[in-house]
């Protein structure tokens, strides 16, 4: 993703491999996305993290393709991770809207709350302020703090899936950071299911 929209996705190559065949992830947005700082969209240690002014919100398609290639590969099933939900300093709240999944893995004392929507979707929002510092370095490392910042969805035969992101609060040139990942502790942890 680019701020000025001139190459509107990301791509991850070989995130997964089943037998001899290997997977990419591409992230695409299907709507404006407006960056606070554009450096603070990448991927670091199997951690894909979007960053989006305070005020707005993003359409993505997120799509599992055959490596190297743009062919659609369904899987199984697959785990999708939303880390470090939480909220600025400038009355800022990180939400979450997508659908179609299994289940969702939350912790018992989770932060984050749950909203169900008319069309069936669902939209989770930050309730507690978070910091920089205290994001996870590795999905495979949560603290606790961060395991109750996180949501871990079960998707069954997919082979896309929706997700909208929303920031919201004024648009005073401020931002937030959104994490994705595949597994985290959360789910080897905490495996609390909820549908």
């Amino acid at each position: 993703m680019r701020e000025d929209l001139r190459s509107p996705f990301m791509r991850f190559k070989n995130v997964c491999q089943v037998g001899a065949q290997s997977y990419d992830l591409m992230i695409t947005n299907t709507s404006e996305y407006i960056s606070h700082k554009n450096s603070k969209t990448f991927a670091r240690k199997g951690l894909a993290e979007i960053n989006m002014e305070s005020g707005t919100h993003v359409d993505l398609l997120f799509r599992i393709l055959e490596s190297g290639t743009m062919k659609r590969m369904p899987v199984e099933s697959l785990i999708f991770s939303v880390l470090d939900m939480d909220d600025g300093p400038f009355n800022q709240t990180e939400q979450i809207t997508l659908g179609n999944f299994s289940s969702v893995h939350m912790t018992s004392d989770t932060e984050v709350v749950r909203y169900i929507n008319a069309d069936g979707t669902s939209t989770f929002s930050a309730t507690q302020y978070g910091e920089e510092r205290d994001n996870p370095g590795e999905a495979e490392k949560l603290n606790i703090m961060q395991k109750r910042r996180a949501l871990s969805f079960l998707y069954n035969n997919v082979s896309q899936w929706q997700v909208t992101l929303n920031v919201t609060g004024p648009e005073d040139g401020s931002g937030r950071n959104f994490l994705f990942t595949g597994e985290s502790s959360l789910m080897l942890d905490c495996p609390i299911s909820v549908k």
